[in-house]
């Protein structure tokens, strides 16, 4: 009875650590200040992209404290995102709300403060930055280049697209202006991206993106925005 009791229990304990595996939700999407605004350009014809004027980027690269900006408890206010996704409500982390571009969720995501629906956003994540807030430091960031590129129609968009990070880029600008014009070719979905360099530590932060879609003006040859997703790693 006792050695049956120990497997009772053993199996209790492991049935309780595959639970907790299984139910470890993954970190919110990487909270950044890289392009303030993505807009239509002249006639409609194109996609003009402004970057930040002081870009910075949430990490947990453990650098020295003095390369960080602030702590995050003291800008957490300022990072929070403008609305909520209401069909994640209760989902917690990875929940199966408002996440996918192309897929309906778009009315429903979370926002930035530039206005951009956030992908694989949750009602959440302000909990889940103070609840780390030991973990994450926030560090000053310089454009290194701007990333453009067409990643299809909206259609295969839907059906396979792309995760967070470069894509094959139509074209590639290293040391970008405040401000960049790109043609636009045909309706679907682009990217723009910039590569996020340490300001004051040395470190490549990656690259922080906006996906747009865009769809033709009826009867002309120019273009409506219609969707705008920020696009972030996990942090």
């Amino acid at each position: 009875m006792r050695r049956r009791r120990l497997l009772q229990l053993s199996g209790v304990a492991v049935t309780a650590a595959v639970a907790g595996c299984l139910g470890n939700n993954p970190p919110p999407p990487r909270r950044s200040n890289a392009i303030s605004d993505v807009a239509l350009g002249d006639q409609s014809e194109s996609l003009t992209v402004n970057v930040a004027d002081d870009p910075w980027v949430m990490s947990r690269y453990d650098a020295d404290t003095s390369g960080s900006l602030a702590e995050p408890s003291s800008v957490l206010a300022a990072l929070s995102p403008v609305g909520l996704a209401s069909a994640q409500k209760g989902g917690g982390r990875g929940g199966s709300g408002a996440t996918g571009r192309g897929t309906g969720g778009y009315t429903t995501a979370p926002r930035t403060g530039h206005g951009y629906a956030v992908y694989h956003g949750g009602d959440d994540d302000d909990e889940w930055y103070e609840n780390h807030r030991d973990e994450v430091q926030r560090y000053g960031a310089a454009a290194g280049a701007l990333g453009f590129a067409y990643l299809g129609s909206n259609a295969a968009f839907t059906d396979d697209p792309p995760g967070p990070g470069p894509v094959p880029w139509d074209e590639k600008r290293t040391e970008p202006s405040d401000t960049e014009t790109f043609d636009l070719s045909r309706p679907g979905w682009y990217r723009v991206a910039t590569k996020l360099d340490g300001e004051n530590v040395n470190h490549d932060f990656g690259w922080a993106a906006v996906d747009v879609r865009v769809d033709s003006q009826f009867g002309q040859d120019s273009y409506d925005i219609e969707e705008e997703w920020k696009v972030s790693p996990r942090i």
